[in-house]
């Protein structure tokens, strides 16, 4: 199996599943969770797209950016709230090393799908970006 594809089945996989255990856990909605829902939802969308698709091009920037601002505010969050976390903790009744995980999945795991995403595909992604006209690269 070629070594891109299996980091896109990969990812796409898990982001899945972390929106759906994310989603059927979550007793009450939070601000953060909307953006990180998003993102995770459009990534998982991005991951699931073939190789050689049109849509890739489209996808590829939401989901590369919404992976990067997604942590920044979740840092952003926790720098205006340090008790942020241990708040949802007690709410949703889970133990700081399930918080801790679901943090990982949910902010940090996109960004990191997409740097190794980035380093094994990135001539079809050039490719797939010169196939655009320079006005919609702009």
């Amino acid at each position: 199996m070629d070594p891109a594809v299996a980091i896109r089945q990969t990812s796409a996989l898990v982001l899945v599943s972390t929106l759906v255990w994310d989603m059927f856990r979550e007793k009450s909605r939070y601000d953060d969770t909307e953006l990180a829902t998003w993102t995770l939802a459009i990534n998982f969308i991005y991951f699931q797209l073939p190789l050689k698709s049109r849509a890739l091009a489209f996808f590829h920037p939401v989901a590369f950016i919404s992976s990067m601002v997604t942590p920044a505010a979740y840092l952003f969050l926790l720098y205006c709230n340090p008790n942020y976390e241990r708040l949802r903790m007690d709410d949703w009744g889970l133990s700081w090393a399930v918080m801790l995980a679901r943090a990982l999945f949910v902010y940090a795991s996109p960004l990191l799908f997409h740097a190794l995403d980035i380093n094994t595909i990135a001539p079809k992604l050039i490719f797939a970006y010169q196939a655009k006209s320079k006005k919609f690269q702009v």
